[in-house]
């Protein structure tokens, strides 16, 4: 079947200011969304921690978290976790909806569980690596052209995502 892909227009004030923020980092900028309402879709802050740290060691990238206002705990307990936070931009709980969406269309990658983030990149057809745990990422998943999706039928376990972000990379060479 067919998915088609929604559409999103970003604020062109939110996307000005955005884009300010992305150029002044070092590229390619990459956002980790890893907060969700729901406990059965979180992930270990630890492992985002690992991943993290593993990009930024690896590829030199800029890793930027967001979050909304109630998650910033949840960001927080992942930064502290993080080795090299010179690469790190917290960023949860400081963008309106608007500076959000303007956001995820001017990054290079997003990684996300199972929230409307990885919708939002979908809109804009930003590379994604999607997580899911219970939910079924052939209804829910993301339709940018170029996304990897992770599911884990039970709830978290022992995953090893740097080594699909290593795959991936090799496979869609679209960070450089």
């Amino acid at each position: 079947h067919v998915k088609k892909r929604p559409t999103l227009i970003a604020d062109k004030r939110a996307e000005q200011k955005m884009l300010r923020v992305v150029a002044r980092k070092k590229q390619p900028v990459i956002v980790i969304h890893p907060c969700s309402k729901h406990k059965t879709q979180r992930w270990y802050p630890e492992r985002f921690a690992a991943v993290a740290d593993y990009i930024i060691g690896r590829y030199g990238s800029t890793v930027i978290f967001t979050g909304s206002e109630d998650q910033k705990p949840q960001v927080s307990e992942i930064i502290q976790k993080i080795r090299n936070k010179l690469g790190i931009l917290n960023l949860a709980g400081k963008t309106s909806f608007d500076e959000f969406v303007a956001l995820l269309k001017n990054v290079d990658l997003v990684i996300s569980i199972d929230t409307s983030t990885i919708h939002i990149a979908s809109a804009f057809n930003v590379p994604i690596v999607a997580l899911f745990g219970p939910t079924i990422p052939v209804f829910w998943g993301p339709t940018s052209d170029k996304h990897g999706t992770i599911w884990k039928k039970e709830v978290w376990s022992n995953y090893p995502l740097w080594s699909i972000l290593n795959t991936w990379w090799y496979y869609h060479p679209f960070l450089g």
